[in-house]
């Protein structure tokens, strides 16, 4: 099959868009705590990453030339963040803002679940703005492929501008992609419904099983799948992350590539979908088939499972090639089998239609 690609001969780039955090990792720990009571961990560790971020520092550590657009601070966390993209060979293209603080993000990790919960301050996040970005669409575009990350984390990203932005990007001849992320105000569609106009438009969308159900109010993956179809272009490429149960590809509603996971033991998994969306797209930028391409992204995602951090450390192509060669494949549920939980009941996107 034919999966969407930029219409050059130029050597594969990317640039990224979208959120940042620095992380405050709490791994390994038992129970949350009550208020007023507290808890053990067995460790506690700054990463500096968000979904933008982690996707740009794995890119650039699989060799595709990556720039990093995103705003942040003029504060301590902001130099630790800019030094730490610089480190991970990013080309980093950041705003400053001096009168909001750079993002973080303390991230639970549970030592029996691997499961992970959140407690964000956006600081900066909510000066990222679609205006901002088509203000600088011309040097996006130098990129062959743009990758869009942490939608729901900048307030300002939901906005007609960024369905400007990726229709400019591609008229000349780029690819878009985007990882929403979670919305942690449960609705699930953007700002004044932004996220069908940006779902409508992209090239690939990677939600994961749960942020999938949620979307479209759907129970399975394959239901979910069914939904996106009707609002997706037709040649639109939709991978669904489904954690232990690897990742299935779907275009107009139609499973084309179900890639099992590897066996590994998983230590924690903040970042695992970002490494996922990162080498899924080196591959696809590079020319790899679908296949390929799928196995890579459920390799790195495997390969950070195993690792306590969001995108240090992440996998140089050899590294990614020698453990997808030398690690044995989990056996896999099913797209109609898949029903992740929810929290709360899900809302479709466009239940007012």
């Amino acid at each position: 099959m034919s999966l969407p690609s930029a219409d050059t001969k130029e050597k594969p780039s990317i640039s990224v868009i979208g959120d940042a955090f620095v992380d405050i990792l709490a791994s390994g720990v038992q129970k949350l705590p009550s208020w007023g009571k507290d808890c053990y961990a067995d460790s506690l560790s700054l990463h500096p990453g968000g979904s933008a971020g982690n996707v740009a520092s794995n890119l650039a550590r699989l060799s595709i030339p990556t720039t990093y657009y995103t705003t942040i601070g003029e504060d301590r966390f902001g130099k630790i963040f800019r030094d730490a993209m610089a480190a991970r060979g990013v080309r980093c293209s950041f705003t400053l803002d001096p009168s909001r603080p750079t993002p973080s993000c303390v991230v639970l990790s549970s030592v029996k679940s691997g499961d992970r919960c959140f407690i964000n301050s956006i600081g900066t996040n909510n000066a990222v703005s679609a205006a901002g970005f088509l203000e600088q669409k011309e040097a996006i575009a130098r990129a062959t492929h743009t990758h869009i990350g942490g939608y729901f984390n900048c307030p300002q990203l939901q906005a007609p501008e960024l369905v400007s932005l990726i229709r400019y990007l591609q008229k000349e001849g780029r690819t878009v992609s985007m990882d929403a992320q979670t919305d942690s105000i449960g609705e699930w569609k953007g700002r004044d419904g932004n996220l069908v106009e940006v779902m409508a438009a992209v090239d690939y969308l990677f939600p994961s099983e749960v942020e999938a159900c949620a979307m479209s109010g759907c129970t399975t993956v394959s239901e979910a799948a069914k939904w996106f179809s009707k609002y997706m272009k037709p040649e639109a490429l939709l991978v669904i992350k489904c954690g232990e149960n690897g990742a299935m590809a779907f275009q107009e509603g139609k499973l084309l590539h179900h890639q099992a996971s590897y066996q590994v033991e998983v230590v924690d998994a903040t970042g695992a979908g970002d490494a996922f969306d990162a080498a899924f797209l080196a591959g696809v930028v590079s020319g790899k088939p679908l296949e390929e391409a799928m196995a890579m992204g459920c390799g790195a995602g495997a390969m950070r499972v195993t690792l306590i951090s969001g995108s240090d450390r992440a996998p140089t192509p050899q590294q990614l090639e020698a453990f997808t060669n030398s690690h044995k494949l989990r056996a896999a549920k099913s797209a109609s089998a898949l029903a992740p939980t929810i929290d709360r009941p899900p809302k479709p996107l466009l239940s007012k239609l």
